[in-house]
């Protein structure tokens, strides 16, 4: 999902979960406390103040790293433990096999966290998705999670994140299903809860069978919520050849003109995930691509759909380029329609001048270029000669600053050969005159190409005391 889809969605009536990223003013302000959380001890407030810290995705996760974080989550300081359990949760399990030193340990805090009932729901939900990241060191606790899952009295974040918890454990949680299958057709509970509770299913894999009636039922219940119906459809998406069979239910949800628009775009991005046996159906998603008449945000989630597709959607290639090249056609679909082609593989390279060319051209549409500037990080080495073409964009200071930061998320994913350009994207990095959005991808950059080192930023950040912490802030121009 590339950042201007995510700003083209930002009017739909539900955020998905893949679109739930910090703004990257945030990102440069966590990559700046990642360098340095570590240089200060977790002391008592009779002693120098504490420091408050986040992780950021792109840089390469260490057991220092977790330390710190789980340190924290005994401090005395509540917000301290409320920003280390906020971080934990935003690891992926694999961040976390095999670093964390003490797992049993840390997922029986977790679990004693998610429970106490005197505790913020916000932080027991971020301790429900923390536990669910662990793996088998917190399988004993599935039984409490479901039990929190199905408690009536829990609020419903705290229910969301345990039914989120519950998908990601994988065959642990299996004999569960049940119910969270009853949660997700209980016409009862918040929306959220059910939501999260099809997107779990869709996570189980195989078990699920028996229930995919069940999730297609909801799909296609025109009295049901649209976000629930929307997670319903991502979670056929996710149930592979199990799924075959209703991929004519989940098209002619997409077809449906009377179906929310949030839902029929989750249709075809389902159908997109399904791969080999949604591939029949490709001439009917390059339909809806092609429909004047179809609502902007359908066609470019056929776009996305067709990008999913692989091999059999490559003779559409040409067609998908059309539209990017359609002066007359939205912003959000040509969007879309550049970030199909970035995932199309081998296939789109000999159109990597095409795609470039839209970078370059300045009367384009800026979430245009964005999407042309990641499709170009994503096609690997056939893009690699374009890199200093990228390179100009990230640099030049007439250009959009959602361009200019997509450009340097490109840098990052072309690996070895945008090596050499490290230095002047760290003058980007050191650039206060800059947009933060920009000097915020450039670190993610970095962090992909390099370590970043912690005297590459301390001169670009401050400290303040307050309340007993010490807080680092990014420089007051960049607010």
């Amino acid at each position: 999902m590339t950042t201007s889809n995510i700003l083209n969605r930002v009017a739909m009536p539900k955020i998905s979960r893949q679109t739930r990223k910090l703004s990257y003013l945030f990102l440069f302000y966590f990559t700046l406390l990642l360098t340095l959380f570590l240089s200060f001890l977790w002391v008592s407030a009779q002693e120098p103040p504490k420091l408050l810290f986040w992780q950021i995705n792109g840089i390469k996760h260490q057991s220092w790293q977790i330390d710190g974080i789980v340190a924290a989550l005994d401090d005395e300081y509540y917000r301290v433990k409320e920003y280390a359990l906020e971080q934990l949760a935003e690891y992926e399990p694999q961040d976390l096999e095999g670093v964390v030193k003490k797992p049993e340990a840390l997922a029986k805090k977790l679990a004693d966290t998610l429970k106490d009932e005197k505790v913020d729901p916000w932080v027991r939900s971020r301790a429900a998705l923390a536990l669910g990241k662990l793996g088998e060191a917190a399988q004993p606790y599935i039984p409490e999670i479901a039990n929190i899952l199905k408690d009536e009295q829990v609020s419903a974040s705290v229910r969301s994140s345990a039914a989120e918890a519950l998908g990601n454990l994988g065959e642990a949680a299996q004999p569960y299903i049940p119910e969270i299958a009853n949660i997700l057709k209980d016409e009862q509970v918040s929306a959220s809860v059910r939501s999260s509770a099809a997107e779990a299913l869709g996570n189980l894999g195989k078990a699920d069978q028996p229930y995919i009636l069940d999730i297609l039922n909801i799909l296609k219940d025109e009295q049901v919520s649209a976000s629930v119906r929307s997670s319903a459809a991502e979670a056929l998406g996710n149930l592979g050849e199990a799924a075959k069979p209703y991929i004519p239910d989940i098209l002619n949800i997409l077809k449906d003109e009377q179906v929310n628009l949030w839902v029929r775009g989750s249709a075809a991005e389902a159908l997109g995930n399904l791969g080999k046996a949604a591939q029949p159906y490709i001439p009917d998603i390059l339909n809806f691509l092609k429909d004047e008449k179809v609502n902007e945000y359908v066609r470019g989630s056929a776009a996305r759909a067709l990008g999913n597709l692989g091999e059999a959607a490559q003779p559409y290639i040409p067609d998908i380029l059309n539209f990017l090249k359609d002066e007359k056609v939205s912003a959000s679909i040509r969007s879309s329609a550049a970030e199909a082609l970035g995932n199309l593989g081998e296939a789109a390279q000999p159109y990597i001048p095409d795609i470039l060319n839209f970078l370059k051209d300045e009367k384009v549409s800026a979430s245009v270029r964005s999407s042309a500037a990641e499709a170009l990080g994503n096609l690997g080495e056939a893009a690699q000669p374009y890199i200093p073409n990228i390179l100009n964009s990230l640099k030049d200071e007439k250009v959009s600053a959602l361009v200019r930061s997509s450009a340097a998320v490109a840098l990052g994913n072309l690996g070895e050969a945008a090596k050499p350009y490290i230095p002047e994207i760290t003058n980007i990095l050191k650039d206060q005159q800059v947009d933060a959005s920009v000097r915020s991808s450039a670190a993610v950059a970095l962090g992909k190409l390099r370590k970043l080192e912690l005297n590459m930023v301390l001169p670009y950040s401050r400290i303040s005391f307050s309340g007993g912490f010490g807080i680092i802030s990014i420089p007051a121009t960049l607010v």
